[in-house]
């Protein structure tokens, strides 16, 4: 790539079109909201109807793909010196990896199960929005 299509560390052959593109689907959804909804929640729903069943088959083919790296001699391969060892022992990996699984659900949930529950109480314990159902939210969250 030429120097004259960098500016200070950014290529700009990316960096113009994703801004613009960005600043297009601002726009379009700070003045045409409802136009900016129906177009996504149309084209989500062709993507769904059209290539659900794709997320399914690419997600086992690579559980099957990981599998065959782990058993097979690719599994082997060290990402390092030859001479070096692991930053970290794999009782440490899984643990590390446990708390991102962790971690990541609780930042998700943590926001998204009350505020689910105060939309739509369980068991029709209380009026959705109301002040009870924000008490059973809570309840419900702390609880999970």
């Amino acid at each position: 790539m030429s120097t004259t299509s960098r500016l200070r560390g950014i290529d700009t052959a990316v960096f113009w079109p994703a801004l613009t593109i960005t600043a297009a689907f601002i726009l379009w959804g700070a003045t045409a909201p409802d136009s900016l909804a129906s177009v996504t929640n149309a084209t989500l729903a062709a993507i769904i109807n059209g290539f659900g069943w794709g997320f399914v088959v690419s997600t086992a083919m690579f559980l099957v793909f990981a599998g065959f790296l782990a058993i097979s001699r690719f599994g082997k391969i060290r990402l390092g010196a030859d001479d070096e060892l692991p930053e970290f022992t794999t009782v440490s990996w899984v643990c590390m990896m446990f708390s991102v699984g962790m971690g990541i659900g609780l930042m998700f949930w943590g926001v998204a199960e009350p505020v689910f529950h105060f939309g739509a109480p369980p068991h029709g314990l209380a009026a959705p929005q109301s002040k009870e159902a924000a008490l059973i939210a809570m309840e419900y969250a702390y609880f999970h």
